[in-house]
């Protein structure tokens, strides 16, 4: 399989890594994928995408890129995927991210070197936006 999948436990975080080709029916399974894990946490996700060793075409990097912007559970359009966070820095992740850079997403993104930096990231904003425990006030 050229990517896995994974729910940090007990996190609103979820770790995609792309190791291998990368077309677009493979992205639309992710995107399904992370719909379901939206479902399992029940609220907004923080969404780390691993794309150091992904293998695309510019071709198909135009498919993805169009398909992250449809109205669709899992996609960047998801008001549930609170940020992005890319891991990577190829010539076409840079195009990725300035191409969802430029739209009006629900979501914020940024990019990293390494995942531990991202989950490291991931963690501090979940903490930032965490629902206050109102029985304290």
């Amino acid at each position: 399989m050229p990517f896995t999948a994974e729910r940090i436990p007990d996190e609103p975080i979820v770790l995609f890594t792309y190791t291998g080709p990368l077309d677009l029916p493979l992205f639309e399974e992710s995107l399904d994928l992370n719909a379901k894990f939206i479902a399992e946490v029940g609220g907004p996700i923080y969404l780390i995408v691993d794309m150091r060793r992904m293998e695309t075409t510019f071709v198909e990097m135009m498919r993805i890129i169009q398909e992250t912007q449809r109205q669709r559970a899992g996609a960047a359009t998801d008001p549930n995927v609170k940020q992005l966070f890319i891991v990577g820095g190829g010539p076409l992740v840079r195009m990725f991210q300035d191409n969802l850079t430029r739209r009006n997403l629900p979501m914020r993104l940024a990019m990293f070197p390494a995942v531990e930096d991202a989950l490291e990231s991931a963690r501090i904003q979940s903490k930032m936006n965490a629902p206050k425990d109102q029985s304290t006030s």
